[in-house]
């Protein structure tokens, strides 16, 4: 059995309203079920599933997906472990639908989960034995209580270079494992030892709650040891799409939607543990695109809570600007100079601190400030020159012109200067180096995704609902080379083709459940096309062949249509040339067969 027969099975056997209603309170609504959407906050119920077409549809977040994705967005899992997780659940066997190396790389992924688990045990273990008594205390200093310790699992690697290896770590098999997590080490001359020494060590979960790696703060007075050494990336872990404490804040979050962001790992614990459980953090690296995303999936806004200082203020910057970009709202809130969030949470209580990130800055205003570099309306001339220059030049690098817009009208506020003039100034500025607002709106529609370019309301409905109509109905793939030949305007339907197209001659299931739950469509399609597919209702008497023929007319006049107003509008700025003239006359000529056509039919049904 395949990965697609897995797939099927769970489909046909394993009810999706019966599967939601474990973490959604569904109520019937007719043919579908209706219930709480959560994936956003709303009081009024717009999250609808449908058990005869195996899907389901937030008309409030657009969220949608068949049950294999419902499972990959509510646990915050890949689609691997979604099927696991669907198998276990189900009793439907998943070993069946796996090649070989499928399944040895699962039994290697479970080993190495097996593994961390072990390690971090026998690190609990060192922080309460007596080695591990300056480690404690170092902890009970900085505010944290044992209760708080023992439910972060926090553990202790003692000093020694063979406290795992021979002793905890005991077969050969689990050396390698070990060298491969970067729990061991080898040296240049083969000798294997342990990693982590006189280190505090935090165990890293993922949002199944499983041990996937380390970080470890260093006890060690000497300037050239790292303060925070984290677990390389391995088959279990990688430090760009993981982010720390999302196995016990995901709950706070999605109840929420909204995450407070810190830097380290003891500022999430600190903030945690004063009641504040929406808190995450990256894991030694820069915040990424890919952790944004996993922030998206589950809140609506990100409250940037950093340290204060320049070190801080960058990393606020680079984080909004992620952020921003993947349309995230954002806020930010700076702890003093000399301060971080992790002092906050033992100075401050739950409420004053909710206060705190409450009055965090608008991440828009946030960018403007920095990029003017403290520049006001009462700043000198030259102050003032300076920092529109920097403007400029941080303005440049968005690719939207609506935000390029607003930075702009922002910055001419706090410095006091007319919009007009601040937006007139950059026009001439970048169209200098042909990225001008006229120019960029040309490049923008070059290279932004198809399904984002403006197109007539009717032909997009048209187009979308041509299309759900084979995707609920697979009989209508015999006007698949009629369909092929069309020139969809709507940029979504465009890529949606291009994918029913492929799947349709590679043999490839295409349903309802397929198209929202695919990987291979970007989320804007799926989103875009739930309501037509949620739409497609039949009555027994409706003539399905002839309602689709009448679409794929009517898309061909809106495509003719489109081409004369083309024309029309080349010809106020262009001299008219026989050209363009034989051209107009050619979409006539076709717009007036395929009216009449509609008129015929018009008479015939009378």
């Amino acid at each position: 059995m395949s990965n697609s027969d897995f797939k099927e099975r769970i489909r046909r056997e394993l009810p999706i309203e019966s599967y939601i209603s474990r973490f959604v309170n569904l109520k019937k609504a007719g043919k579908n079920f209706l219930g709480l959407c959560p994936f956003h906050s709303e009081k009024t119920p717009s999250f609808n599933v449908s058990p005869e077409k195996g899907y389901y549809h937030c008309f409030g977040c657009k969220a949608s997906g068949d049950i294999f994705r419902f499972t990959m967005d509510y646990h915050k899992v890949d689609f691997v472990r979604s099927m696991e997780i669907l198998s276990e659940h189900s009793g439907i066997p998943l070993d069946s639908a796996k090649t070989q190396v499928d399944k040895d790389r699962d039994k290697k992924k479970e080993e190495c989960y097996r593994l961390n688990q072990k390690v971090s045990e026998f690190f609990i273990k060192n922080l309460f034995d007596h080695d591990g008594k300056h480690a404690l205390n170092y902890l009970l200093n900085r505010g944290l209580t044992e209760e708080e310790i023992s439910k972060f699992d926090i553990g202790f690697a003692p000093e020694g270079f063979q406290n795992l290896k021979g002793k905890i770590l005991n077969t050969a098999w689990e050396e390698t494992l070990g060298i491969e997590l970067g729990i061991l080490k080898r040296n240049e001359k083969g000798n294997v030892y342990d990693f982590y020494r006189n280190r505090v060590m935090f165990p890293i979960r993922d949002a199944s709650g499983r041990v996937v790696g380390f970080s470890g703060r260093t006890l060690s007075d000497d300037p050239r040891e790292a303060k925070y050494v984290n677990s390389p990336n391995s088959l279990v872990y990688d430090k760009s799409r993981q982010v720390y404490n999302l196995f016990l804040a995901q709950d706070e979050i999605r109840n929420l939607r909204s995450v407070v962001l810190v830097e380290g790992v003891m500022d999430a614990i600190g903030l945690f543990t004063r009641g504040i459980k929406n808190v995450v953090a990256p894991l030694g690296t820069s915040f990424t695109n890919y952790q944004a995303r996993i922030l998206k999936n589950l809140s609506d806004q990100v409250t940037l809570l950093l340290d204060g200082d320049e070190a801080g203020k960058k990393g606020a910057i680079r984080a909004a600007e992620i952020l921003l970009r993947e349309g995230i709202e954002c806020k930010i809130a700076l702890a003093d100079i000399g301060s971080d969030p992790f002092d906050l949470s033992r100075k401050l209580s739950r409420s004053e601190l909710r206060l705190f990130l409450d009055e965090g800055k608008n991440s828009w205003n946030f960018l403007v400030e920095s990029a003017l570099n403290g520049a006001n309306s009462t700043s000198d001339p030259d102050t003032k020159k300076k920092a529109i220059h920097s403007l400029f030049q941080f303005t440049k690098k968005w690719d939207k012109e609506t935000d390029r817009q607003i930075f702009l009208n922002q910055g001419s506020k706090v410095l006091g200067i007319t919009t007009s003039a601040i937006l007139e100034d950059f026009r001439k500025e970048t169209e200098q180096f042909g990225v001008g607002f006229s120019d960029n709106t040309k490049r923008d529609l070059r290279e932004v995704p198809r399904y984002q370019r403006p197109i007539n309301k009717g032909a997009m409905e048209c187009e979308r609902s041509l299309l759900a109509k084979m995707v609920v109905n697979p009989d209508l793939f015999r006007y698949a080379g009629k369909v092929d030949d069309l020139e969809f305007q709507d940029g979504m339907s465009v890529v949606l083709w291009e994918w029913m197209f492929t799947q349709y001659h590679m043999g490839e299931i295409i349903n309802e459940a397929e198209v929202l739950s695919s990987d291979t469509l970007a989320e804007e399609v799926r989103e875009g096309f739930a309501p037509f597919l949620l739409q497609e209702e039949y009555s027994e008497d409706e003539n399905l062949t002839e309602i689709f023929e009448e679409l794929i007319m009517l898309q061909r006049r809106h495509y003719h249509s489109m081409k004369m107003d083309e024309i029309i509008m080349k010809s106020h700025q262009e001299q008219d040339d026989m050209m363009k003239i034989s051209e107009l006359a050619y979409h006539k000529g076709e717009s007036e067969k395929i009216n009449q056509y509609f008129r015929n039919k018009s008479i015939v049904n009378r």
